[in-house]
């Protein structure tokens, strides 16, 4: 349950005045992925929601959640040029490839530069290192930025199901007051997956359950009735 962004504008009105300006601060450093989990229940400042955790489990220490998040911006932010690329490539012939004008090729889509992606909480019965770590049973919370090919809950959920032997197809059920997306697949030679998705304003949230039994991915998609959101 992993998964997209925005492009970013600076507007100056004058020389003088522009200088002045700050750069406009990225969705996290404004604290969209400002999340903290206390007496077991998580709560996403940014996105308003709130969740109880199965009892006992732990969370990804924040400070490495947070870092997590920054250095996924700053990938895109900074991208490593592939060293492959032959260097007897003509410069015409980048420019064709990036060049919407060029004769007889197709424009290519516009995408945002740095995909507002982020996550929100991970959590395991004994916790985890990382926000990438595949330690089972365990809950992802995330938010992904719509784009054109991902524009709704339902969108999302149907990219899953194309991954994996599907145990229930994308359906729209209610959950506390919100119309989420919900789909569940058996991985090959791997986990069950559950994912839950709803939408906050240009965000998809999404719930990310996976264990090693669907009898234990049911049993944690009972804890799902503790979301609320403000």
């Amino acid at each position: 349950m992993k998964t997209i962004g925005a492009v970013f504008a600076v507007c100056v009105f004058a020389a003088a005045i522009g200088a002045e300006q700050p750069t406009p601060a990225s969705p996290t450093s404004l604290g969209l992925d400002a999340a903290v989990v206390k007496g077991g229940e998580f709560e996403s400042t940014g996105f308003r929601f709130h969740y109880e955790l199965p009892l006992g489990w732990k969370a990804l220490d924040d400070a490495k959640r947070v870092a997590a998040n920054q250095q996924l911006r700053d990938q895109y932010a900074h991208p490593v040029h592939n060293p492959n690329m032959p260097a007897s490539k003509k410069k015409s012939q980048v420019q064709k490839m990036t060049d919407p004008t060029a004769k007889n090729e197709p424009k290519r889509a516009i995408a945002p530069a740095i995909p507002d992606n982020f996550s929100l909480m991970v959590a395991s019965p004994n916790g985890v290192d990382s926000v990438d770590s595949a330690v089972l049973p365990r809950i992802n919370l995330w938010a992904n930025h719509k784009i054109p090919a991902i524009n709704s809950p339902k969108e999302r959920a149907l990219v899953l199901e194309s991954l994996g032997q599907v145990l229930l197809p994308t359906t729209l059920v209610p959950l506390a007051g919100r119309e989420f997306a919900r789909v569940e697949v058996l991985h090959a030679g791997g986990p069950y997956h559950s994912l839950w998705v709803t939408e906050v304003g240009d965000y998809l949230i999404g719930f990310d359950v996976r264990s090693s039994s669907d009898s234990e991915m049911q049993a944690l998609l009972e804890t799902l009735r503790s979301v609320r959101f403000d």
